[in-house]
Parts: structure tokens; C-alpha cells; sequence
């Protein structure tokens, strides 16, 4: 079954973040998600979010970020869009080499990639784009 695209528009606030693991899931628990993968998307938008804000926008009400999920057949992709100074040059590159690249930080992005399958950094003009996938059985 294919469901359809759902967007949200936020502050770069970090208290909005609760808002956004409630979105997290509510779509999770519509597309049937099982309950530890409902969880496990919980914590990557947190961090992802928090990362934005924190990171690339700063807390300025003013600015915003999108979350985009596309649902997929067991499983869904998660686009997180921004149009901050970014945290690197962000070309697609692997994880396992972003993190190479900040041993002092970046536990983080190690969470992300234990709990997703896949995760890109990438600039699209002068949008930041991370884009993570998760899927079940």
C-alpha cells in the first residue's frame, strides 16, 4: 500500500522538538510501524532536529525547517530540509566518514546510524538536506 507525503514547517526553536517526536509518532503508529521502531523514529527526529537548530539555523524563531516523511512499503524516508550555514560541506558523503571527521563529536550521527539504514548529508543550492531511512518487517 502507498500512502502520500506528509510535510511539517517549524521554528528553529528547540521547543518545538517535543512537537515533532508527537508528529513522529502519530505517523508511525498510522503506517503500522511496529513499537520499538515508533521509538527508534522518535529519537532520530530529536536528534536530527535538535542538530538543526542547534547547528545550522540556531534558535530564531524567525527561520524554519520542513520535515518531510515518505511512507514506503515497510518503511519510510524522512527528508529534513534548511536553508542555515549548515554544520560541513554537505556533499553526499557516507556516515562512516563524517564521522571520522569529528571523533570529538558526532555521537549523534553514530545514533543515527544504528538506528536508521541509510543516512545522506547533502546541499541542494542553498538548502541543507539530510535525508534518513528506516524500514521493518
Amino acid at each position: 500500500m502507498r500512502r502520500g507525503e506528509i510535510s511539517i514547517r517549524l521554528p528553529s526553536s528547540l521547543e518545538y522538538i517535543p512537537l515533532l517526536r508527537e508528529i513522529g509518532e502519530r505517523v508511525g503508529f498510522f503506517l503500522g510501524m511496529p513499537e520499538e521502531k515508533i521509538h527508534a523514529l522518535k529519537l532520530i527526529l530529536e536528534e536530527s532536529a535538535t542538530n538543526v537548530v542547534r547547528h545550522s539555523l540556531g534558535e530564531d524563531k524567525g527561520l524554519f525547517y520542513e520535515v518531510i516523511f515518505h511512507p514506503k512499503e515497510k518503511g519510510i524516508k524522512i527528508i529534513i530540509k534548511d536553508k542555515g550555514k549548515g554544520t560541513r560541506k554537505l556533499s553526499p558523503i557516507p556516515l562512516d566518514e563524517v564521522i571520522e571527521k569529528e571523533r570529538e563529536g558526532g555521537l549523534g550521527l553514530r545514533m543515527l546510524e544504528k538506528l536508521t539504514e541509510n543516512v545522506t548529508f547533502r546541499k541542494r543550492g542553498k538548502t541543507n538536506e539530510l535525508t534518513l531511512e528506516v524500514a521493518w518487517d
